[in-house]
C-alpha cells in the first residue's frame, strides 16, 4: 500500500527490499545505506549537515496537509537514504513515496544527470524484480504514487540561473511558452552566510 496507509510492517518490508537492491549496486552506483532511525549512529550530525548542504537529506513532513494525509506515520521508522560513494546520487526510502531518486552534478550537463538517474532506476528495478516485486503501474495513469500530482513520470531540475534568474517575470514567461513550471528555491549551504537562489524547473504535466 501507499505510504500514508502502510503499516509499520509494510514500511519495513519496503525498506528491506530497497536496501538490499541498493547495496547490490556496482561501479559508480555503489554506496552506503543510512537509516534515519538507527541506534548504531550511521547518520552522524556531520554527515547530516553535509547531506543538507547537498540537498540530499529529507525531513519529517511539517505541512498540515501532509500530516493529515498520514505521510508522517511511524516517523522516522523504516526511512533511510542510500548514498552513492561519490555523494552525487541518493535514493530516498519511504519519504513521500516508497522510493525517490535524486541526483546532483555541478555544471550544465543535464543529460549526464538524466543518464545517471535512468541507470539507477534500471538497476534498482531489475534487482527488485529478482525479489518478485515491481513498481506500481497503471495502463491509464502510468506510474502510481502517493501524490496524485506526480502520476506518470515526473522529473524536475534545480538550476542556478545567474542572469535569467534575476528576471522573474521573463523566466516565468519563457517557461510558460515551453510548458514548464518554475518554482523559486532559497537554500543556505553549510559554512556560507549568504543564501543561494535557485529555480526548480519541472514539466507542467507528467507523461
Amino acid at each position: 500500500r501507499m505510504l500514508p496507509h502502510a503499516t509499520i510492517e509494510e514500511l519495513r518490508r519496503v525498506e528491506s527490499l530497497v536496501r538490499s537492491a541498493c547495496e547490490g549496486l556496482q561501479g559508480d552506483l555503489s554506496g552506503q545505506y543510512l537509516p534515519l532511525c538507527n541506534a548504531s549512529g550511521d547518520l552522524s550530525s556531520e554527515l547530516a549537515c553535509e547531506l543538507t548542504s547537498l540537498g540530499l537529506l529529507f525531513y519529517e513532513p511539517d505541512s498540515l496537509l501532509s500530516r493529515a494525509a498520514g505521510f508522517n506515520r511511524h516517523w522516522p521508522e523504516a526511512r533511510g537514504i542510500f548514498l552513492t560513494n561519490d555523494k552525487l546520487t541518493a535514493v530516498w526510502v519511504n519519504e513521500g513515496d516508497h522510493l525517490k531518486i535524486t541526483s546532483k552534478r555541478q555544471g550544465q550537463d543535464l543529460s549526464a544527470v538524466l543518464h545517471r538517474v535512468a541507470c539507477m532506476e534500471s538497476e534498482l528495478r531489475q534487482a527488485l524484480r529478482r525479489s518478485n516485486v515491481d513498481f506500481a503501474v497503471s495502463e491509464s495513469w502510468g506510474y502510481l504514487t502517493a501524490d496524485p500530482s506526480n502520476l506518470g513520470v515526473e522529473a524536475s531540475a534545480t538550476l542556478q540561473l545567474p542572469c535569467l534568474g534575476d528576471q522573474e517575470s521573463t523566466l516565468k514567461s519563457r517557461c510558460q511558452e515551453l510548458g514548464l513550471n518554475p518554482q523559486v528555491r532559497v537554500s543556505a549551504s553549510a559554512g556560507k552566510a549568504e543564501a543561494q537562489l535557485s529555480w526548480n524547473i519541472r514539466c507542467r504535466s507528467t507523461f
